[in-house]
């Protein structure tokens, strides 16, 4: 953390942000401060006056982009966000426009897991009824986040089980952390933990499963959208639930914008 940020080659570039958490007013601030031209992603600039600028938009690391959002890049720009189907990719490959996934960046993949991890430990210490250090968790992933939070969780000496269906996550977690257990078994022991963490982007806490939890539990689910939990049946089964977007630009918005804008401005340099 605290990476120096380097001056891009490209003088001409001028930057859209997106302020819609804290990581884009930090990085707005230090683009300034680097001499760029910035400007809020729905603020009204003439065209006229910068005609000669490459535009770059740096949208939040949770944003996929959608047809809308397609409307309102400009040809020819650089465009920075966690992904697009395939049609939307086309269509801006046709006006000319680059598109930059995030974590296509391990580097910023990596500490950007590690300061999840410390959002989350944040998240729990606000949520459980005991210490952490007191608990049982399970967390359903394996890859970078689920490490993060595993690292995060022995740390306290928390007990935790990890599930994955991933060969390489698996051997990777072997000595990590208390436990690792195939995914198709995680449900074996619901009832047994205190808090239950999903990375997975993808439904995997169903209603068989959330009626197997501990009515104390508390479930956080890190997955990006839809999530990994069906929110409606826990809501249903009285179970606490939170669904954490987001969380480096919610606890550590300062050390979150470092590592995304010196990610950015490394991406540019190298093309």
């Amino acid at each position: 953390m605290g990476e120096s940020f380097s001056i891009v080659k490209h003088a001409h570039l001028a930057f859209i942000v997106d302020l819609s958490d804290k990581r884009g007013e930090y990085i707005y601030s230090s683009l300034e401060n680097l001499g760029y031209k910035v400007f809020a992603m729905d603020e009204n600039f003439d065209l006229e006056v910068i005609q000669n600028f490459k535009f770059v938009y740096l949208y939040a690391p949770r944003v996929k982009l959608s047809l809308e959002h397609t409307e309102q890049i400009l040809p020819n720009s650089i465009v920075f966000c966690l992904g697009m189907r395939s049609e939307i990719k086309e269509k801006l490959a046709n006006n000319g426009i680059a598109v930059k996934k995030y974590f296509d960046d391990e580097l910023f993949a990596l500490n950007n897991a590690y300061l999840t991890a410390l959002g989350t430990r944040m998240i729990l210490e606000d949520n459980l009824i005991k210490p952490i250090s007191n608990c049982s968790a399970l967390v359903l992933g394996g890859g970078r986040v689920g490490r993060s939070v595993c690292k995060m969780l022995e740390k306290y000496k928390t007990s935790v089980t990890v599930a994955t269906k991933d060969t390489i996550e698996f051997a990777l977690l072997q000595g990590m952390c208390g436990r690792v257990v195939q995914f198709k078994n995680f449900d074996a022991d619901l009832s047994d933990y205190d808090v239950i963490i999903n990375t997975v982007p993808a439904v995997v806490l169903k209603q068989k499963h959330l009626k197997k939890c501990n009515k104390n539990c508390f479930i956080l689910d890190l997955a990006s959208m839809p999530g990994g939990v069906d929110f409606v049946i826990a809501k249903k089964l009285g179970l606490q639930v939170e669904h954490a977007l987001g969380v480096p630009g919610r606890f550590l918005p300062i050390e979150a914008s470092q590592i995304m804008l010196s990610s950015v401005l490394k991406r540019i340099n190298n093309g």
